[in-house]
């Protein structure tokens, strides 16, 4: 268990008064004794801390942070609760539990964050009423202004919450001014620390960025796609995004991002299905089937993809924040969606049902 003694005693020192000569004098030790303590390269006799405590007129336990290590463990503890209940799509029960943990720490930034995010995933999935926003963007104030960084999983809960905040805000423009306070593409942290890592960390840290940079790259080749009126020109464009997951992961090891190719392969046969050309699209509809079944059964494996050998993916790779599965995305746009009426009788189209079907009730 960490101490956080070298925090709290700059922390008491702010709030009380006095410099580190005083406590120094006050102890009958050196300044720079203090000084050292206070960068935490060293810390004070054991038999000092009675003394430090009563003249900041604080218990031991607070000097030492007991409380504050306890409560972090804590809020550790309820994260990990969220992230298994969102990874099995359980986004309501995790709203439940972080509305739990802010009625017990009501000030705490990564709290606030969390149950923010929780109420935006519910509000997504379920249509709550708009006041809903209100709140979201009300906790979102306090980390944006005190700040917050969880070292372990090196989560800033600023940025979570500005995330949050900007898809949050019906203002647009209230929504971009914070947009602007993130840092462009070349100051993020993952493109800064692959300039200053070296030898395999650099190498990993390049693979780790072209995967989330072509994430991103492939979201907004989706937009672009989607403000195509000619849906030749849309096909190709959601074909250049699926060239662009397979380059990556050329050995078939997508992985988690099947769950991209699956819906890009949905969006060209929903497409040639609005064009009337079926036989097109049945290709594309067997392979959204496939990739999708491959997302949810991929599990823990190494990858051997030359752009991403060296990367491992976990079985906690699979969270999200809404209430259906990837399969039963694509049964339901299989079953609902008009354009695919030629289709249905057609055994191809109920093959590729049946198999989805099956994976969803196994």
């Amino acid at each position: 268990m960490d101490i956080l003694l070298a925090e709290n005693l700059k922390r008491l020192r702010a709030e009380r008064g006095g410099s580190q000569d005083a406590l120094a004098t006050h102890l009958g030790v050196t300044s720079q004794a203090v000084s050292k303590w206070e960068c935490g390269e060293n810390f004070p006799d054991i038999t000092l801390l009675p003394s430090i405590a009563a003249y900041y007129d604080a218990s031991v336990d607070d000097l030492l942070g007991v409380g504050e290590i306890r409560k972090r463990e804590k809020i550790t503890a309820y994260m990990e609760q969220s992230i298994e209940l969102n990874r099995l799509g359980k986004i309501k029960d995790a709203l439940a539990l972080w509305e739990a943990v802010y009625k017990e720490f009501p000030n705490e930034p990564a709290v606030m964050s969390n149950l923010a995010h929780a109420l935006f995933a519910v509000s997504l999935n379920t249509g709550e009423p708009p006041e809903l926003k209100a709140r979201i963007v009300a906790l979102c104030e306090t980390p944006l202004d005190k700040g917050g960084y969880d070292e372990e999983r090196m989560i800033s809960y600023v940025d979570n919450a500005t995330q949050t905040l900007v898809f949050a805000l019906d203002d647009h423009e209230k929504a971009k001014k914070y947009a602007y306070r993130q840092g462009t593409y070349w100051t993020t942290r993952e493109e800064l620390l692959v300039n200053i890592c070296t030898g395999d960390e650099r190498l990993a840290q390049a693979q780790s960025n072209i995967r989330e940079l072509a994430d991103l790259l492939s979201g907004n080749i989706c937009v672009v796609a989607y403000a195509q009126t000619d849906e030749k020109r849309k096909i190709a464009i959601y074909e250049f995004a699926i060239q662009l997951w397979d380059g990556i992961f050329s050995d078939n090891d997508h992985g988690f991002y099947f769950c991209r190719t699956s819906r890009l392969c949905e969006h060209i046969a929903n497409a040639y299905a609005r064009l009337g050309e079926f036989e097109k699209a049945f290709p594309y509809l067997e392979r959204a089937a496939a990739d999708s079944i491959a997302y949810e059964t991929s599990g823990s494996f190494k990858r051997t993809s030359p752009l991403a050998d060296t990367t491992h993916q976990g079985t906690d790779i699979t969270m999200k924040n809404y209430t259906e599965t990837d399969v039963e995305l694509r049964i339901k746009n299989m079953e609902t969606y008009e354009p695919y009426a030629p289709m249905r009788a057609d055994p191809r189209f109920t093959s590729i049902l049946d198999r989805l079907k099956k994976h969803s009730a196994a």
